[in-house]
């Protein structure tokens, strides 16, 4: 370990590991904030750096509305901590070779100078910690610029942060999580700060600090203000139900595979689901229509939980991978969210079950025709699964025209004309494909529904059945149908991708 002016370099020696020499180095790192990072970090980093005298905006924005008016002094200032993968870097590397690092670069956690839960500012990026999308992991990410000596690293993940038991709980650091993560990637939303949170919670069990008692109806409220408009779906509201409610548990996973931060309160506490993972071995029931939604293949849920590393893998109370059974008294599992709230956008007003059965009806009616039914199927005895998410018309376009082409050959002529429609700023979309099709990445079908609409409008945009493109309710052809394609590549841009 060297020091010279602001940065401090650790790596692994002889005498002493890298974790033990940053417990030395940074004395507000507890032994509950080391085994934190340690239990999601080790064996991953080479190099750690750390910034003494960091000055974090969140920490400072509770230092003045709250622990500046205690008795007992609390610094204002932090030290950030950054992960490299890399071993031997040096200062003049840290200076002059920054861009370099970037693959490399892990992503940082702020350590506040709290005696027990003092990881504040977090971001962590999973696919540099042993998750990978080939394994089935999906997880949202977002950039967070970092400077170090006044060069910017980028570090890409989803923003955590740990409760201090004081002026903040786990319900203010989830909807800390899902706030910043909206404002770093969209610019629509603004930048919200902890005690924001907590002036945004209502009174009516007592004073927001110290700790007073939150409930969903908080989390939608503070939600609305921040400029979000969420749907609150009860799945389980009491212990003593025999199951969940199936439906609203599938919507839960609708927005989620959408790319939505969702808040899941469970009997006393709160999380952040972030994301999902797959299970291609399983073969799921059809529905008695025949269909299989894509959310059968959801193994685990990916949370944030304040008390944890991030990227918990939330299962069935009987999965080995459940990180909820180290709740001992009361594991968590997927059986037991009771309440789900997803933020949505302003102009979707078409929720996910009225979505749903408007995309059913079209379904049904296409495979009520056997020339179309059988180019869904294409001529493969297996369930159709159907997966549905919300997308933004300009993301949804632009991925549809990178796969249009092949090097300087057009070979999808319909993705270049959906490019080029007139369609609202989000819309609905579902996929359809055989089984097998469709844990390769590739579809037989798509609708596509206006996400603006209500039920009682028309919000059929168009479908696409092979090589078959159905517009306003008729066939479009193009000039050469001999290179439309039967199967297409499935839209991936909700998930795990900036």
């Amino acid at each position: 370990m060297t020091e010279e002016n602001r940065l401090l370099l650790i790596e692994d020696t002889p005498q002493k590991s890298q974790w033990d020499a940053l417990q030395a180095t940074c004395p507000s790192l507890s032994n509950w904030g080391l085994n934190t990072l340690k239990t999601g970090l080790d064996g991953h980093v080479g190099t750690i750096v750390v910034e003494p005298r960091y000055i974090c905006k969140d920490h400072r924005n509770l230092h003045s509305n709250f622990y500046s008016k205690k008795f007992k002094e609390r610094s204002a200032t932090c030290t950030r901590v950054h992960f490299f993968s890399s071993t031997g870097i040096t200062r003049g590397r840290l200076i002059f070779d920054l861009d370099a690092l970037q693959p490399y670069y892990i992503g940082y956690a702020v350590v506040r100078p709290f005696s027990e839960r003092c990881l504040g500012r977090t971001v962590i990026d999973p696919y540099l910690v042993g998750r990978h999308k080939k394994d089935g992991f999906y997880v949202l990410r977002t950039g967070f610029k970092t400077h170090l000596g006044g060069p910017a690293l980028t570090a890409h993940g989803y923003p955590y942060m740990s409760q201090d038991g004081e002026a903040t709980v786990c319900a203010h650091t989830a909807l800390w999580g899902l706030c910043r993560f909206l404002s770093e990637r969209y610019s629509a939303y603004r930048e919200v700060y902890p005690y924001d949170l907590i002036s945004m919670t209502t009174d009516t069990q007592g004073r927001p600090v110290p700790y007073h008692g939150m409930t969903y109806s908080d989390y939608s409220q503070i939600l609305v203000g921040f400029g979000c408009h969420p749907e609150i779906l009860p799945i389980k509201l009491r212990d003593t139900d025999p199951a969940p409610d199936a439906g609203r548990f599938q919507q839960l996973c609708t927005y989620t595979e959408s790319g939505f931060p969702v808040i899941a309160s469970f009997a006393g506490h709160v999380v952040s689901i972030v994301g999902h993972t797959l299970d291609r071995a399983r073969a799921p029931q059809p529905d008695i229509d025949g269909l299989v939604d894509s959310s059968a293949y959801f193994k685990q849920l990916i949370v944030v939980d304040d008390n944890f590393f991030p990227y918990q893998l939330l299962g069935d109370l009987g999965d080995p991978m459940n990180y909820g059974k180290a709740y001992k008294n009361n594991p968590y599992h997927l059986g037991s969210i009771r309440v789900a709230v997803c933020p949505l956008p302003e102009k979707v007003y078409l929720p996910a079950s009225k979505a749903r059965t408007m995309f059913t009806d079209a379904l049904k009616a296409f495979l009520g025709n056997s020339e179309l039914a059988l180019l869904l199927r294409d001529g493969l005895g297996e369930p159709l699964v159907t997966r549905m998410l919300i997308a933004t018309s300009s993301s949804f376009k632009s991925r549809k025209l990178a796969k249009a082409f092949q090097g300087n050959q057009m070979t999808d002529p319909f993705a270049v004309k959906v490019a080029d429609l007139h369609l609202p700023h989000f819309v609905w979309l579902m996929e359809i494909a055989p089984r097998s099709h469709y844990l390769n990445g590739l579809c037989t079908g798509e609708i596509v529904l206006d996400a603006t609409a209500n039920s009682m409008e028309e919000a059929l945009l168009y479908a696409r059945i092979g090589p078959r493109f159905l517009l306003n309710k008729n066939q479009l052809s193009v000039s050469n149908p001999s290179v439309c394609l039967k199967t297409f590549v499935q839209y991936t841009h909700n998930l795990g991708e900036l």
